[in-house]
């Protein structure tokens, strides 16, 4: 996920990264390395998955299919692991 992005590339992102974080499966890392190694990939899959339900640019979120910067309803926020978009 870089600062200029778009569908494509973020559909890519998510994929990749939602398989790395099914390696972990709900098991508990067995050192620090793995734990951060999954809380990295939980991140960067909330990052992806954030900014591929943001349809225009904000800031330091620019995409490429979607240039025009957007006014009201930014902010995204996740309500569970699950990733279910609460708008508010």
């Amino acid at each position: 996920v870089s600062v200029s992005r778009n569908e494509k590339d973020l559909e890519k992102a998510v994929k990749f990264l939602s398989t790395g974080l099914k390696q972990f499966d709900g098991k508990l890392p067995s050192d620090r390395k793995t734990a951060e190694i999954r809380n990295m990939l939980t991140v960067g899959l909330l990052m992806a998955k954030a900014a591929e339900m943001r349809k225009g640019s904000r800031g330091g979120h620019y995409r490429d299919d979607y240039p025009d910067k957007i006014k009201e309803n930014w902010h995204i926020f996740f309500e569970n692991a699950e990733f279910n978009p609460v708008k508010k």
